[in-house]
């Protein structure tokens, strides 16, 4: 048995390059990114980076052992148990679909995606024959370059999200450069190794291709580490989570209602134009008061929010959530609502209106504290795995 076994396995270089590439790339995704976005915005998660790590290490788990295993059948070529492989794969998908509901909106595209794969993989199998792994490995190696160059040097000019409508079409030049770049990384290891292959000399690529990616995982494991390091984590809100209910948005007091929209940055201009533009809207203003004197105080969320509900003027010199807390350590409009009767139900958004529940506890009636949080897979893994890819 251990001889047969041994005969199914690549030499040790090549196996340390599965290895080595198997964990690589996994790691990039779920761990490095996600996490590297995580200790740079610690205060835009309302939980902390332990309750984050063992869903985020099972799948990155998991799809080392799956690289690995489908890297092994390509080694060993085998057509059949290929396929076999990848029609589990599609019978799983048609249950979960069927059964438990999931996948309802992509599971055309993920049945899709194995079809092709099944595809690939017989032309792999059937033209490529003895290279194919190396092909693979030699395309995925590429990748995994070319997506931390992207993380590392290539997002700097990507568009802030500040809640207006981004018209990426004036961006396509250097969108064209960006996939400009890719397409070169990716290339790069396969076009040297065809050279190789054409002038018919032996190019044993595993050693670079074992040393290259520990480095950058060595990389990578180091800055995550200075950054934890040099970060003040909030311990967040795995034990006691503290969430806003809704509804007092839908059910008012039956003796008196005071409902605010609060619109930062919403200038009265916009509102005429609006409206000579769509006159029949002046239909839908019955019960509101209109005034035409108003103008928006700041030009950006964080200040212009903060001030509609607290009264309280940012600083010159202020950065946003010193202005926040200091802001919100004062009294309030709030305040003097609550010390009327009134009761108050604050719906705001936490990463630009106030930094912590500490701000508004007290000062809100719509607010529960939760025994737990618990993780819902079905969002939670393709949310991550999103946002870890878009960047």
């Amino acid at each position: 048995m251990p001889g047969k076994l041994k005969s199914l396995l690549p030499p040790k270089w090549k196996m340390a390059a599965i290895l080595s590439i198997s964990f690589a790339l996994p790691f990039l995704v779920f761990i490095y990114t996600v996490f590297d976005l995580y200790l740079h915005n610690p205060a835009d998660f309302t939980v902390s980076w332990k309750f984050l790590l063992p869903p985020l290490s099972g799948v990155f788990f998991l799809s080392f052992f799956a690289f690995t295993f489908i890297l092994l059948l390509l080694w060993n070529k085998k057509l059949i148990t290929g396929l076999i492989l990848l029609l589990l794969c599609g019978i799983l998908v048609v249950a979960a679909r069927f059964v438990l509901g999931i996948f309802t909106f992509a599971f055309l595209y993920i049945i899709s995606a194995i079809v092709i794969m099944m595809v690939i993989w017989v032309l792999i199998v059937k033209l490529l024959k003895e290279d194919a792994i190396d092909y693979a490995m030699l395309l995925m190696w590429g990748s995994l370059v070319a997506a931390y160059v992207q993380t590392l040097f290539l997002n700097g000019n990507m568009e802030a999200i500040m809640g207006h409508q981004t018209d990426y079409s004036e961006r396509t030049a250097g969108n064209i450069i960006n996939l400009f770049i890719w397409a070169v990384i990716i290339l790069i290891p396969l076009c040297v190794f065809i050279f190789f292959k054409i002038k018919k000399k032996s190019f044993h690529y595993e050693k670079a291709f074992v040393f290259s990616l520990v480095i950058l995982s060595g990389m990578q494991i180091a800055g995550l580490v200075s950054t934890a390091l040099t970060t003040e984590l909030p311990e967040g809100y795995d034990q006691e989570p503290v969430y806003f209910t809704h509804n007092a948005a839908v059910n008012f007091n039956s003796d008196e209602n005071i409902v605010v929209f609060v619109i930062d940055t919403f200038d009265v201009i916009l509102v005429r134009h609006a409206l000579e533009l769509n006159p029949h809207l002046w239909e839908y203003f019955t019960g509101f008061t209109y005034y035409e004197d108003n103008t928006s105080e700041y030009f950006d969320t964080v200040a212009s929010v903060t001030s509609m509900l607290t009264q309280h003027h940012i600083l010159p010199w202020e950065s946003g959530w010193t202005y926040i807390d200091r802001a919100w350590d004062r009294h309030t409009m709030i305040d003097t609502l609550r010390d009327n009767g009134y009761s108050t139900n604050l719906f705001l958004d936490r990463t630009c209106s106030f930094g912590k529940y500490e701000n508004i506890r007290g000062r809100t009636d719509n607010t529960i504290v939760a025994d737990r949080l618990n993780i819902h897979f079905r969002h939670f893994i393709p949310v991550t795995t999103r946002l870890s890819l878009g960047r």
